[in-house]
């Protein structure tokens, strides 16, 4: 009894020996082989255990909505390895080493939340911003593991070029919600308001209005593929969609659509695709 325990104990220990990481899921050997590969990716890796060494699990209920999450009070990176490729597990694994690696900018932002030092609107951009800066440094990692054959294809992010626009997507997508909460369980209770964000009226849109206007979003990130055909298809997709509001506008719109707050989906539309149009 005592010959077995001890290879059960010893089996873990030969497993694990030679992961960068404090612990990972066996799920995720593949991917955490993979991006080793990468000398760029192992410096992110040792950038990130700097602070405290890093452990990388699979979770469904961590991560909620969210392919990945960053938990730095246990110095934990959990992934989401539902309807996942394995590039697609790179892909978040590699953003949220970098959320990882960032961990004192965070750690100081909730710091100045918790003693009221910030309000609820300043809190949300700044978390946003930090991750997009960490988005943009990803991609470069992800890009050069594509280029040497190490990732798969499919690790490419379709990016939002412009802060803006990228903190546009979030909010109507939920992201940025979710910071809003976290800042009212942080905060001092005089400092919970309503968020208020960048996109007019943004409480007010109906969940319809807001799937259209993430659409119109990433049609703009289509139009940074590199790919000079699925460029031209994205941008033949929003003259359509133009086309479509103004005939809303207009009052003679398709039978098949909804002219709900037109106005206001034309504003925004006109925001992310003037330069374009």
């Amino acid at each position: 009894m005592i010959k077995y325990l001890f290879i059960a104990l010893i089996i873990p220990t030969l497993i694990f020996a030679s992961s960068p990481f404090r612990y990972h899921s066996p799920k995720l050997t593949s991917a955490i082989q993979s991006i080793t590969k990468l000398a760029e990716a192992k410096t992110l890796i040792d950038k990130a255990n700097a602070q405290g060494m890093v452990a990388v699990e699979t979770s469904t209920q961590e991560t909620a909505s969210f392919h990945g999450m960053w938990i730095g009070k246990t110095r934990t990176i959990y992934i989401n390895p539902h309807h996942r490729s394995l590039g697609g597990i790179i892909q978040t694994l590699i953003f949220e080493l970098h959320n990882a690696a960032a961990d004192a900018q965070f750690a100081a932002l909730w710091h100045d939340a918790r003693c009221g030092r910030i309000d609820k609107n300043t809190f949300v951009e700044k978390a946003e911003r930090i991750e997009f800066d960490n988005l943009k440094q990803a991609q470069a990692i992800l890009d050069k593991g594509i280029e040497r054959q190490f990732f798969p294809k499919d690790c490419r992010l379709q990016f939002l070029p412009e802060f803006k626009l990228y903190y546009y997507f979030q909010q109507l997508a939920g992201h940025s919600d979710w910071f809003s909460k976290q800042y009212d369980n942080s905060c001092p209770p005089h400092m919970r308001t309503p968020y208020k964000g960048t996109v007019y009226d943004l409480t007010k849109i109906s969940v319809e209005d807001r799937d259209d206007l993430v659409r119109y979003i990433s049609l703009c990130s289509r139009l940074c593929s590199g790919d000079n055909v699925k460029d031209a298809k994205a941008l033949e997709s929003i003259y359509r969609e133009r086309n479509t509001l103004q005939n809303c506008l207009k009052g003679t719109p398709p039978l098949n659509t909804n002219c709900y707050r037109a106005a206001q989906r034309y504003k925004l539309f006109q925001e992310v695709f003037g330069n374009i149009l």
